[in-house]
């Protein structure tokens, strides 16, 4: 006679199992075998209210109650899913798949143009790297992106550093991975700062990147961002091979992913002349003039911080040709009263000695034209 106390005991244990089950993995078995099992007409009861299986029955075996396993994850309100290709049958919510960043094509800006290493020093351009895979205080790896910044910008004079960015369409919700720098094979004692810019505005800034300190952990929210431009940036005194590591995205669920919202036409034309960074750490904005043709006569026009209300206003005539750029210094530097002018390809004017970024997180730089229009705001 069968042993009713085991049997209830059985029929806990499993659906203890079970729930279990609702965040982990099983693997099935390479082998399989013949077993002898005991059916049972058992009753399922879920928060007091009976529900049937229409399929198979559960069944005891060596003393164990076994339930059908989709029948108790549907009852539950657990999705249930098999993975062929990995074996493994999962309950309740799959995590969110990661995708390596360097799977996705980069477009070069400014010093890294051109210059991008890609998963190891061999790639890319110029660098001083003392080893050619991807090292980090002793740790090698390979998967990352790499950037050489050298003592002088390049071109002169122009210290927005180099970008990578990347077209994520709302797709990603996280970026994650270590920064850090490689041991240089020449004199390197530069310190490099990463910034993360989401669809324009600056999400994280690392400073402190050494090849002497261990490397940082970056861990971003990216949700919603259509356009990701990583920023490499030194302070160059000395050279620096800096290294984003492992650089993983976790991918959005497809069905919370929008489509990026229709554009409405401008009012007027976007202007040619743009904020291209605020450096915090070295307390300067930089401007642009984007336009390959036109001279653009700055007079009169304005650049504000939002949140400080300090304003440097163009009060001279200053023209910027095409694609050439002026820096406006604060801080160590603009108290040095250092300017200069490199064929008027870049200049760097005198704002304020005083520090106006390094303790504002939430301050904007806003460039205005002569006619107090807005036309760029760095976020």
């Amino acid at each position: 006679m069968h042993n009713r106390g085991a049997g209830i005991k059985g029929f806990i244990l499993g659906v203890i199992s079970t729930l279990l089950l609702t965040s982990a993995t099983v693997a099935y078995a390479a082998n399989s075998a013949k077993i002898e099992v005991y059916f049972e007409n058992l009753r399922y009861m879920f928060d007091g209210v009976e529900k049937k299986p229409t399929g198979t029955k559960g069944f005891i075996y060596e003393g164990t109650t076994y339930v059908p396993l989709r029948f108790v994850s549907e009852a539950l309100g657990k999705e249930i899913t098999w993975d062929n290709e990995a074996k493994e049958i999962w309950v309740g919510q799959k995590p969110p798949q990661a995708v390596k960043l360097t799977a996705l094509p980069a477009i070069g800006q400014d010093e890294a143009a051109g210059a991008l290493a890609i998963n190891n020093w061999s790639t890319g351009g110029h660098n001083t790297a003392a080893e050619k895979i991807f090292t980090i205080n002793g740790k090698t790896y390979s998967d990352g992106i790499g950037l050489y910044l050298h003592d002088l910008p390049y071109p002169p004079y122009i210290r927005t550093g180099g970008n990578a960015v990347y077209n994520l369409s709302g797709k990603y919700t996280r970026l994650t991975g270590l920064i850090g720098a490689g041991k240089s094979s020449v004199s390197g004692a530069a310190e490099g700062t990463l910034t993360i810019i989401g669809d324009g505005k600056e999400l994280l800034s690392i400073t402190g990147i050494s090849a002497s300190v261990s490397p940082k952990k970056v861990d971003v929210d990216l949700t919603g961002v259509q356009e990701l431009k990583i920023n490499f940036i030194s302070d160059r005194e000395g050279v620096i091979n800096m290294i984003l590591a492992d650089p993983k995205l976790v991918a959005a669920d497809p069905a919370t992913v929008k489509a990026p919202p229709a554009k409405a036409p401008p009012a007027k034309a976007p202007s040619d002349v743009y904020i291209v960074t605020r450096n915090r750490k070295a307390e300067y904005v930089a401007i642009r003039n984007n336009s390959l043709k036109n001279t653009i006569d700055l007079k009169g026009w304005s650049v504000v911080s939002s949140d400080g209300k300090e304003t440097y206003t163009f009060k001279n005539s200053f023209t910027l040709g095409p694609d050439c750029y002026v820096f406006l210094t604060s801080g160590n530097e603009g108290a040095k009263g250092i300017t200069t002018d490199f064929e008027a390809y870049s200049r760097t004017l005198i704002w304020s000695a005083k520090e106006l970024w390094k303790d504002q997180s939430e301050d904007n730089a806003q460039l205005y034209d002569a006619s107090g229009t807005l036309v760029s705001e760095y976020k």
